[in-house]
């Protein structure tokens, strides 16, 4: 488990599997960590609201969202046949701020141990 620094992409199955070895010491005596309560924090923020919660939704830090956004884009769309166009290389600019504030509409934030995160 990584997401105890902080990081940029979380998967949801990461906190899933996190909770359930937390599940286990605990049955065991053990006592929780910090990390198992970095779980918790971010199960309780948002498994109620992500639909593919258990198949695995990425939890993304505002600080990486935009970069999130670019990337997502690239992935769905075939953004470099639009490059080298003659026709097309003067007039098309993608402002990924605003295009990361838009995609932001589709997601759910909450703040979990003092950073921001957005999920889907």
């Amino acid at each position: 488990m990584t997401f105890e620094g902080h990081d940029d992409l979380i998967d949801s199955r990461e906190v899933i599997e996190q909770l359930a070895d937390w599940a286990e010491r605990a049955t065991a005596g053990v006592p929780s960590t910090d990390l198992d309560r970095l779980a918790e924090q971010f199960a309780a923020a948002f498994a109620d609201y992500c639909e593919d919660w258990k198949y695995g939704e990425m939890i993304i830090a505002d600080s990486y969202f935009e970069d999130y956004a670019q990337e997502l884009a690239e992935e769905c769309y075939d953004l470099k046949s639009l490059s080298g166009n003659p026709y097309l290389d003067d007039c098309i600019t993608i402002d990924w701020a605003k295009w990361a504030d838009l995609l932001k509409q589709d997601y759910t934030s909450a703040e979990v141990d003092g950073v921001t995160y957005w999920a889907r």
